[in-house]
């Protein structure tokens, strides 16, 4: 779990610990990060990714990002 402090294009920079990595957000992460926000990170042979938004500080609307086409689909 990390904090998102800092943004480079479409890359966050996360404090983990005592340190601060470079990461990308997941395909799977829709609620893009913001400054502040505690997220869960992966790192791996490719990288870091931001898995997950866990908690925001401040209120707001939330931010949903998709990358290219998509289709959304509801039952009910």
């Amino acid at each position: 779990v990390g904090t998102v402090v800092g943004t480079l294009g479409d890359r966050w920079l996360v404090r983990v610990a005592s340190e601060s990595v470079e990461a990308r957000r997941a395909l799977s992460c829709l609620v893009a990060p913001e400054l502040g926000d505690a997220v869960l990170v992966a790192s791996h042979r490719e990288g870091v990714h931001v898995l997950a938004v866990l908690d925001r500080p401040s209120e707001g609307p939330l931010h949903l990002a998709i990358e290219g086409d998509a289709r959304l689909a509801a039952t009910g």
